[in-house]
C-alpha cells in the first residue's frame, strides 16, 4: 500500500511538470520543434502536440552529422506521436567555419541550424523555434547554449535534468524514453581535427558496424590512424568476442590501429579538458 502511494504521489509530480510545460508550450502560440528523435525533443514534440495540435510541428534537419539510423527512428517516434514531421536538409560542411574544428564549433553548428529552421518555419508561418535543451546541458564547455540565447530559442526544459525529463517521457508512453543520448558525429573528432565528409562518413560506418553486433551505445573517436572506441563496461566481453571482426572491418575502413578506451564510454570525452 505504501508502495503504490509513494507512486501516486510522484506520478502528480511528473504530472505538474508536464502542466508547467504545457502552459508554456500555450503562450508561444504555434511552435517549430527542433527534432532529432533524442529523448529531449521527443518530449517537446509530445507536450507541444498535446498542448496545440496542429499548430505545433516537428522538423528533422537532415545533414552530413546526422547519422541515417537516427533519421529512421525519428521518423518511428514522430509517427508515435502523431505529430506533424517534416524531414529538411541542412548542410554544416558548408556553415562557415564548422570544419576548421574550433572549440566553437557548436556555436557554428546551432547558429547554421537555427538561421535555417528559421527559415523554414516561416515559410509555414512559424515563428517561434522550440529546442529540447536541458539543466543538465548547462554546465561544462556548452558554446552551443550561446547560439540558443542570440536566436531566442525556446527552451522549456533548462529547468529540468536529464533524469526528471525520462521520468516524463516515461509517464508519457514515449517508446524512447530510456534511448541513449546522441550526439552528432562531428563530436567524434578532437578540435582542431579537419571535419570532412569522407571521415564523417567512415565514422558512421564504424559505429553502424558495432551496434549491427548488439552494443548498446558507442563512440568510435578519430585519432587520424587510430580509431579509439568507447563503450560501456558491460559491453567489453562483446568487444573482445567480435575482436577479430572488429579489427578487420575497422582497417577496411582505412584505420591503422584500433583502440578500446577502458574508461569506457563518456559523453563529450574529447572535451573534458575545457571543462
Amino acid at each position: 500500500m505504501q508502495i503504490a502511494e509513494k507512486s501516486t504521489g510522484h506520478n502528480q509530480h511528473v504530472e505538474k511538470k508536464i502542466e508547467a510545460i504545457k502552459k508554456e508550450f500555450k503562450n508561444k502560440g504555434k511552435v517549430l520543434v527542433a527534432f532529432s528523435g533524442g529523448v529531449d525533443s521527443s518530449v517537446l514534440a509530445k507536450i507541444g502536440f498535446l498542448s496545440l495540435g496542429d499548430d505545433c510541428i516537428a522538423v528533422t534537419a537532415v545533414s552530413e552529422t546526422y547519422p541515417e539510423w537516427e533519421l529512421r527512428y525519428a521518423k518511428k517516434i514522430a509517427e508515435e506521436i502523431g505529430i506533424r514531421h517534416y524531414v529538411i536538409k541542412h548542410s554544416e560542411l558548408s556553415a562557415d567555419g564548422f570544419s576548421e574544428n574550433s572549440p566553437d564549433r557548436c556555436y557554428i553548428c546551432k547558429r547554421s541550424l537555427f538561421k535555417r529552421l528559421r527559415e523554414f518555419g516561416k515559410e509555414l508561418g512559424f515563428t517561434v523555434i522550440a529546442e529540447g535543451t536541458n539543466k543538465s546541458e548547462l554546465s561544462g564547455h556548452r558554446p552551443g547554449y550561446r547560439a540558443v540565447k542570440e536566436f531566442d530559442v525556446f527552451t522549456p526544459l533548462k529547468n529540468y535534468t536529464k533524469e526528471e525529463i525520462r521520468e516524463i517521457a516515461q509517464y508519457l508512453g514515449l517508446s524512447n524514453w530510456n534511448k541513449p543520448s546522441m550526439a552528432c558525429l562531428s563530436s567524434r573528432f578532437p578540435f582542431g581535427e579537419k571535419i570532412t565528409l569522407e571521415k564523417l562518413e567512415k565514422i558512421e560506418k564504424a559505429e553502424k558496424f558495432l551496434f549491427s553486433l548488439g552494443v548498446e551505445t558507442c563512440r568510435v573517436r578519430y585519432h587520424r590512424e587510430i580509431a579509439r572506441i568507447e563503450v560501456h563496461p558491460g559491453d567489453f566481453k562483446l568487444m573482445v568476442n567480435y575482436r577479430d571482426a572488429i579489427v578487420s572491418y575497422f582497417k577496411s575502413l582505412g584505420f591503422k590501429f584500433i583502440t578500446m578506451d577502458l574508461e569506457g564510454f563518456r559523453s563529450g570525452s574529447l572535451s573534458e579538458d575545457m571543462k
